[in-house]
């Protein structure tokens, strides 16, 4: 991916990490139809992604994380083809 101008960046599992990723994901969401800065594109064949992320529900007491009851992550058998 590098040859071709695509570099990734170690995820940090820091304190408060969770919540400046969820940021960045909500600005780059909001960023899909700027020419430029990041974007996220998220294609029709990314059904998980599709089904979970949409309805994941706020944390009552901190607003800026993910309630810790919902759904994160799926199994990789739970996933249909």
């Amino acid at each position: 991916m590098a040859s071709e101008g695509v570099y990734l960046t170690p995820a940090h599992k820091d304190a408060g990490s969770r919540q400046n990723g969820w940021e960045l994901l909500r600005g780059r969401s909001k960023n899909v139809m700027k020419p430029e800065g990041p974007r996220l594109f998220v294609f029709n064949n990314c059904r998980q992604f599709i089904r979970s992320v949409p309805v994941l529900t706020r944390d009552g007491i901190d607003m800026d994380d993910v309630d810790s009851k919902a759904e994160e992550h799926v199994r990789e058998d739970a996933i249909t083809p």
